[in-house]
């Protein structure tokens, strides 16, 4: 949604009460047109997790350590393989976040 309206995800995040949050929920998205023919970004839960928004989940986690994590893509939903992909890279963050908090 920030994408959308303009504004910087990262501002966007430093100003929520992060501490308090107990589990994350990621999901992709399509890309459609707005009215005026600009890109507008609409969270679908049908289609991978983008990369920006991997990057940006392991900002928050690095802040607040290790969450519970949901990957939401309940449409359009393909094979099994590509799914657990998409969970091992939620694994890979979490275990990141842990090995810091760790450390």
């Amino acid at each position: 949604s920030c994408r959308n309206h303009r504004r910087d995800p990262r501002a966007y995040l430093a100003a929520l009460p992060l501490h308090a949050v107990g589990e994350i929920h990621l999901a992709g998205h399509a890309t459609l047109a707005d009215a005026d023919g600009g890109e507008l970004l609409v969270d679908d839960h049908g289609s991978a997790v983008a990369d920006v928004v991997w990057m940006l989940y392991r900002e928050v986690l690095a802040q607040v350590g290790p969450r519970p994590t949901l990957i939401e893509w309940d449409s359009d939903v393909p094979d099994y393989p590509v799914l657990r992909m998409q969970a091992a890279l939620a694994d890979a963050c979490l275990r990141d976040a842990s090995q810091a908090v760790a450390a």
